[in-house]
């Protein structure tokens, strides 16, 4: 009976052994099935901090397009607004110019026609003084 009991103290203890290691084994299996959730977490933070950062990227990109659009929209705006002032500047100088073209040939034909008045008055002023001496003189004579 000695011997029966053994083997049965000993199958109880296999029993228990097996069971210890199977619960060890589970303890295991949760432990390692605890990081991998632990691990695909970090994971999935990952990708979403890259996805922001991908994002805020793209933003930036975005918003430096726009810019370049806008300095190109504006030098396409300030172009045609230099070749107007350079057109506007060279046609005041033109006017400005012919203006002082038209005083010169104005101051110049005024002072012809002083000069040819003064010229007729100091003719007219001769003949009369001619006439007036020579009818002096000859109702003198």
């Amino acid at each position: 009976m000695t011997k029966r009991r053994q083997e049965k103290a000993r199958r109880k203890e296999q029993k228990e052994d097996e069971e210890e290691e199977e619960e060890e084994d589970d303890d295991e299996e949760e432990e390692e099935e605890e990081e991998e959730e632990e691990e695909e977490e970090e994971e999935e933070e990952e990708e979403d901090d890259d996805e922001e950062e991908d994002e805020e990227e793209e933003d930036k990109d975005e918003e430096e397009e726009e810019e370049a659009v806008n300095m190109n929209t504006v030098r396409g705006c300030i172009s045609p607004v230099i070749t107007t002032a350079a057109a506007a500047t060279v046609v005041v100088v033109v006017v400005a110019i012919v203006e002082v073209v038209v005083v010169v040939v104005v101051v110049v034909v005024v002072v012809v026609v002083v000069v040819v008045v003064v010229v007729v008055v100091v003719v007219v002023v001769v003949v009369v003084v001619v006439v007036v001496v020579v009818v002096v003189l000859g109702t003198a004579a």
